[in-house]
């Protein structure tokens, strides 16, 4: 009597879980393709900011894969394995998603880096020109006053 007991709680609360996540189930795909999408946009803003998103690429390719099968398992009334796999996924695209912004972050910083880097190579290199230039300038004008000079001799006693 108690094991017939023990055996009927035992499958009215498996029951209950398994009714829960049947009732669960597209919610949590839901939130998983979210989660999925919004790591997608990060990423893809990453890639446009000049960032190397090899390594997020594969990852997120990964997520899709696991986002495919949570599918998968709701279409063919594997509920636990559907509600399992699509709250894995959330975890893994929050970590994609913050690592692309990280980088996207980083890139942006060494592109500025870079530019600023390049104004400034690029007045100093102005300047170098200028002083050059100046300095031919007056060799030039200092030649041309000589060669005057030994011209017209009269020109300088007075």
């Amino acid at each position: 009597m108690l094991l017939i007991a023990l055996t009927a709680f035992f499958a009215s609360q498996i029951y209950k879980t398994s009714c829960a996540s049947a009732e669960t189930v597209p919610s949590n795909i839901t939130q998983a393709e979210k989660a999925v999408a919004l790591s997608f946009n990060a990423v893809d803003l990453a890639q446009k900011s000049g960032a190397n998103v090899t390594e997020l690429t594969t990852q997120l390719n990964e997520a899709v894969s696991l986002l495919a099968q949570a599918e998968n398992a709701y279409r063919n009334g594997d509920n636990i394995t559907a509600v399992n796999t699509a709250n894995a996924i959330i975890p893994i695209a929050s970590k994609i998603e913050s690592t692309a912004i990280e980088i996207k972050t980083e890139a942006s910083r060494t592109r500025q880096n870079s530019l600023t880097m390049v104004i400034s190579l690029s007045i100093t290199a102005e300047i170098v020109l200028i002083l050059v230039l100046f300095t031919i300038w007056r060799r030039l004008r200092q030649n041309h006053i000589k060669e005057i000079s030994r011209m017209k001799p009269e020109a300088i006693g007075s």
